[in-house]
């Protein structure tokens, strides 16, 4: 449990400050000099549609997973957009390195707004450094996905919120909705309930500014509005084949599902655990969040693998408590638990992230460029491209593109990231196999490192 007299010293606070320099200086070091991690996952799917619009002012991408040669390309009408487009917009070379820089100041920013809405609270900077230190550890989780940008525009609306702006909180509000339209429904489903009154008595500044904000995020959309709706009614279907708890039951492929995705949780371990405290503590000072139950359980226990909503909703929780809380009730036992939980859950992911990262730039740190070489000498004779490939150079956007940037291949060389697979070859053929794995120790910690390695199968 936190010791309330320990942390009340400026010496104190100074060593978390300087902590917390140390950590930005770190990860700006993986980050703009190493691009790691790789982008692995459904980040590949939203940097395709980043990279579309950079280069070719495209919204389109192709399926969730396909990196295949002459891949079907689809309009953009399944999920929000506009985290990707900003990121396309400011990534002037349309680069590696322009998203990163993107991703860095995100986190950077959201760190500053973290400090400023708690700043009228006057608690001890424990809470602000444990609130700024989960934040980015979930941050550096989510990495390319929405919920990441996500996390910095609701707390730049919480922040404008209780500086009264309600016109900029409409705008803020219609931009959430067009870069995460799930995490937009419970910001408004958590704020109209604990902020009714405020709410109601602007409704019209809150309007006019929804009004203004979605006009022109729509006149920018290429596709139509009902379009975007009806594509976000039927992406329930990227769900298909995930086990949910409404369709199948309970039974050994749910339990291991919850265990994995809201106990294990890779670079947030214990995660579900602090949601739950967090969760219930909110409820036990606001009791008509009652009514939010249902929908926090089907968006996640329900399916599990897609926790993605809970974790980027975590620090809004943490937020919100701190805001409805007494500055003198932070005294309480109950207060110094949560925040005790959610400093070792930040702990652990952060310990993941820099320990994989780390040993990958001492490991493996040349295997960025020797992939581009083997891509770009070989780029006639790939049939399967592995996932980051059209980051990597501008010949190589067709992975990304579609069908119309590609002439068959009389090759069928099938190439898979190295960072989130096991290899998938029969028979390798890649420069030096040497094993992937990260042991310290002698002790195998990760299965694969976070580079840009590859496995090239025939």
């Amino acid at each position: 449990m936190i010791n309330q007299k320990i942390f009340n010293s400026f010496f104190v606070n100074k060593f978390l400050i300087i902590n917390l320099f140390i950590i930005f200086v770190a990860i700006f070091f993986l980050e703009f000099l190493y691009f790691l991690p790789s982008p692995t996952g459904d980040d590949l799917w939203f940097l395709k549609l980043s990279f579309n619009i950079c280069r070719d002012n495209l919204f389109v991408s192709t399926d969730h997973s396909v990196f295949k040669v002459n891949a079907e390309a689809l309009p953009w009408t399944t999920h929000g957009w506009f985290n990707q487009y900003l990121m396309a917009k400011l990534n002037f070379n349309c680069s590696l390195k322009g998203i990163f820089i993107f991703s860095f100041f995100v986190k950077i920013f959201s760190s500053i707004l973290i400090y400023l809405i708690l700043k009228d609270k006057k608690l001890k900077f424990i809470y602000t450094f444990i609130l700024i230190l989960l934040t980015l550890s979930i941050q550096l989780k989510l990495q390319f996905r929405p919920e990441s940008f996500s996390i910095f525009l609701y707390l730049l609306l919480i922040y404008i919120f209780f500086r009264n702006y309600f016109f900029i909180f409409g705008i803020l509000l219609a931009v959430i909705f067009f870069t995460q339209p799930i995490i937009c429904f419970f910001i408004c489903l958590f704020g109209s309930i604990i902020y009714f009154n405020q709410l109601i008595i602007n409704y019209n500044k809150i309007l006019l500014g929804i009004f203004l904000s979605s006009s022109l995020l729509i006149y920018i959309y290429p596709y139509s509005f009902f379009d975007f709706l009806n594509g976000l009614w039927h992406h329930k279907s990227a769900l298909e084949g995930s086990y949910t708890l409404l369709d199948g039951g309970i039974n050994q492929v749910y339990l291991k599902n919850l265990v994995t995705y809201f106990i294990k949780t890779t670079f947030l371990p214990f995660f579900g655990i602090l949601f739950l405290y967090s969760y219930f503590f909110l409820i036990f000072k606001q009791r008509l969040l009652i009514f939010t139950i249902p929908f926090i359980f089907f968006f996640g226990p329900n399916t599990p693998m897609a926790n993605y909503y809970l974790i980027c909703l975590t620090p809004l929780l943490l937020i919100l408590l701190t805001k409805l809380t007494n500055s003198k009730s932070f005294n309480s036992k109950k207060t110094s638990y949560l925040f005790s939980l959610t400093l070792i859950v930040s702990i652990l992911g952060l310990s993941q992230y820099f320990l994989r990262n780390i040993s990958t730039v001492f490991y493996y740190s040349e295997e960025l460029d020797k992939t581009k070489k083997f891509l770009l000498t070989n780029k006639n004779k790939i049939e399967i491209y592995p996932g980051f490939s059209f980051m990597l150079d501008k010949s190589l956007k067709f992975v990304s593109l579609g069908n119309k940037n590609k002439e068959k291949i009389d090759s069928n060389l099938k190439i898979y990231s190295i960072n989130g697979y096991r290899n998938r070859c029969i028979e390798n053929i890649n420069y030096k196999n040497k094993s992937q794995e990260i042991k310290i120790f002698s002790k195998k910690i990760f299965n694969s490192n976070s580079g840009y390695g590859i496995w090239v199968c025939d």
